[in-house]
């Protein structure tokens, strides 16, 4: 991997420093790929929200690592967030998304 300028710098950084897989090798260079585009005098208001998405779906955000830490502690806010190794796979979301559901469902008194 190349360095670049400093956002580009800054992904790198954090895919290294938060050990993202092999298997999510391709996103993590989606995401510096935006990043050095951002760099190079791309357009932040489009190019943001896709690097943005790219780093959530790597665990790389504030938001995603509540979101991990929230799943894996079952709901408990009070847990500091953790640094995650990778982000959740697809089947791992699909099942969060399953459980969400079912427990709507039974909560939900006027659901059919």
């Amino acid at each position: 991997m190349t360095t670049g300028t400093s956002l580009e710098k800054a992904v790198r950084s954090a895919v290294r420093a938060y050990k993202v897989t092999p298997v999510d090798k391709a996103a993590a260079e989606l995401a510096a790929t935006y990043a050095r585009q951002v760099d190079q005098g791309g357009d932040l208001a489009k190019l943001g929200p896709l690097l943005l998405a790219a780093l959530d779906a790597l665990g790389l955000t504030p938001r995603a690592r509540a979101a991990l830490v929230k799943g894996a502690t079952g709901g408990d806010d009070s847990a500091p967030p953790a640094a995650p190794t990778a982000a959740p796979g697809t089947l791992d979301e699909i099942r969060q998304r399953r459980a969400r559901k079912g427990r709507a469902a039974a909560v939900d008194a006027a659901a059919p």
